[in-house]
């Protein structure tokens, strides 16, 4: 009698596990996007259909640069630093297909490969546009609460003036 076996627990969970972390990036509402050292995209998930207005088939394939910010300096930053193999954090305004601006917040990380060398950059970024619209309608706000405090006073120290003039 001849038997063979082998334990095929550790494959098994780890097929779970891969197959949990796909359903996660597929299903994240931050855009996440995969770039070889080349600067073209090899990966993209669904939320960066829909931030960017990019269909899949056309961001894979084609230059980063189509994620390119409205300012230059901002863009040049991010590629010194990733470059140097260091991970960038910050905010950037962007333009979607079809040319309306938004607002990205996250992160451009060097992914590493066996030997220690960047092989892939991932970037994981999400819309913040309506929260920066709202901290400038806040920041107005408090100008605007200013001004008013600020004409209040001087209200009050000329009816003040205007009562000594009136009561003489």
């Amino acid at each position: 009698i001849l038997c063979v076996a082998r334990d095929i627990g550790a494959k098994r969970r780890a097929g779970k596990e891969r197959a949990l972390l796909t359903a996660a990036v597929q299903q994240a509402g931050e855009m996440i996007v995969i770039a070889g050292i080349d600067g073209r995209i090899r990966y993209v998930n669904p939320a960066f259909e829909s931030i960017t207005g990019y269909a899949r088939e056309e961001a894979i394939g084609a230059s980063i640069d189509i994620l390119r910010g409205e300012d230059e300096s901002a863009w040049s930053e991010v590629l010194a630093t990733v470059a140097k193999g260091s991970s960038w954090r910050g905010r950037m305004r962007r333009k979607r297909k079809d040319g309306r601006s938004y607002v990205s917040e996250g992160t451009v990380s060097p992914v590493r490969d066996e030997s220690h060398r960047v092989a892939y950059y991932v970037g994981v970024e999400q819309d913040v546009t309506s929260e920066e619209e709202l901290e400038d309608a806040l920041r107005q706000a408090q100008k605007m609460e200013a001004i008013g405090t600020l004409a209040g006073g001087i209200a009050h120290d000329f009816n003040n003036l205007l009562s000594v003039i009136l009561s003489y």
